[in-house]
């Protein structure tokens, strides 16, 4: 049985006006996890592969080597997007229906901790410290900062810097490099950036004046939301890979150029803090579908775009665009890659005759083969090892899990695990990560 504790939210030094400290959210801590393989007591240090059943409300640990079942855990609330782990691998975080934030202890199989930050989360995020995490959500609109321990730390109001209406949380993600997360929203004509790092530069947002000095009053940069005002709302399809620059184009409904084509790409640098170019595509975007890579020195991004899912390579360092160097492919909605692999690996789930997998060689673009399940659908293949492994999957009653091994595509391990419903791949620490 499920317990459930109120706790008041707490406290960050840094002072914010969005902050929130009266709002009460709700905890539990209860038992989730049991072990499958009575030698399998602690998975900290272990690779992982997480499989999710049951509608979300079940996860089975698998060996990241052998894929044999090491543990069961069963969630109060399903699961929502992707689970994230802690970079000394203890813990693995995880958005849950209903608002609610999770974390599974891997020592010892150790008690589940949630606290509920909201109704719907829209999105996630761990920063790669493993200190903090960020919460986005469509109902309320709103941003939740939470410490590692799922303390509420802060509450951001989604709304403009002079008041006015608040916006639904359209997605967060992580800037490592920067040390930073970045926000976009649904109504809302701006990006934030919010900062974790002690030592981040003050915020001049121009609003607070001393007005014996006739300045601008700064505010903290560490925790502190540093804004990029835009002409119109957008939806953020891509970034890069330091997440410098964010490619978005304006939502259907919305009054900017998309609302009359849908093709307008607009690049964003986040360093400048506005847009720097636009440029013209034959058809909208998979939102989130492409993907960042390096062809030698020369780093790229990939897009797969319109209805006939044609993928269009942009070269970032001019936002130069290529049609035509992967025009015979159709139907892709979904691409992955990994620094550490030589392949694209592109996910056709319309095409012809069957659901399909097709690898490109990053150099020269060029098809090096195609993966098919007769009668099956492919999972969103995830990267394991350090890149060196990828993790493919199939659904369904006679549904597969299989490791190969991404430089020779020799399959390394297969195991049938029936109604398997997401596959995520979750490496240990590094070496050189301390334990906690």
């Amino acid at each position: 049985m499920f317990s459930v504790l109120l706790s008041s939210a707490g406290v960050a030094s840094a002072q914010d006006a969005g902050r929130d400290t009266d709002r009460q959210h709700p905890r539990l801590e209860t038992p989730a996890c049991a072990a499958t393989d009575p030698s399998a007591t602690e998975l900290a240090s272990s690779h992982l592969v997480l499989a999710v059943r049951d509608a979300g409300r079940e996860l089975l640990l698998l060996d990241g080597s052998t894929l044999a079942v090491l543990g069961r855990c069963q969630l109060p609330y399903a699961l929502e997007g992707s689970p994230l782990r802690s970079p000394e691998g203890r813990y693995i975080y995880a958005a849950a229906a209903g608002g609610w934030v999770l974390r599974l202890d891997l020592q010892h199989f150790g008690p589940l901790l949630g606290t509920r930050t909201g109704l719907a989360l829209s999105g996630l995020v761990l920063s790669a410290d493993g200190r903090w995490l960020l919460a986005g959500h469509t109902q309320p609109p709103s941003l939740v900062l939470l410490d590692a321990g799922l303390n509420v730390v802060r509450s951001y109001r989604t709304s403009a810097l002079r008041g006015g209406a608040e916006s639904a949380v359209s997605g967060v993600w992580l800037a490592q490099a920067r040390k930073s997360f970045v926000v976009a929203f649904d109504t809302l004509p701006e990006l934030w950036e919010l900062s974790y790092d002690p030592a981040a530069e003050p915020i001049h947002d121009g609003l607070v004046h001393d007005y014996r000095m006739g300045e601008a009053i700064a505010t903290a940069g560490f925790l502190g939301m540093r804004r990029t005002p835009l002409p119109h709302p957008l939806r953020v399809v891509l970034a890069d890979a330091p997440l410098r620059h964010l490619l978005a184009i304006a939502p259907p409904d919305s009054p900017g150029p998309d609302a009359r084509s849908g093709t307008t790409l607009e690049i964003i640098n986040l360093d400048i803090r506005r847009r720097i170019t636009t440029r013209a595509l034959a058809g909208s975007p998979v939102t989130w579908g492409g993907v960042a890579f390096t062809s030698g020195t020369q780093p790229w991004l990939a897009l797969p775009t319109g209805p006939e899912g044609r993928v269009v390579l942009i070269e970032t360092r001019g936002w130069t665009l290529h049609f035509e160097s992967l025009a015979a492919l159709r139907g892709v909605d979904a691409m992955r890659s990994h620094p550490a692999t030589p392949q694209l690996w592109l996910h056709a789930t319309e095409a012809a005759p069957s659901d399909t997998l097709v690898l490109v060689d990053k150099d020269d673009w060029r098809v090096i083969t195609t993966l098919r399940e007769p009668g099956r659908r492919w999972l969103p293949v995830s990267f394991a090892a350090g890149g060196r492994q990828a993790v493919l999957a199939t659904q369904g009653a006679q549904a597969e899990i299989r490791l190969l091994d991404t430089r020779t595509l020799r399959e390394l391990r297969r195991v049938a695990l029936a109604h398997i419903e997401a596959v995520f791949a979750l490496d240990g620490p590094a070496p050189d990560t301390p334990q906690k």
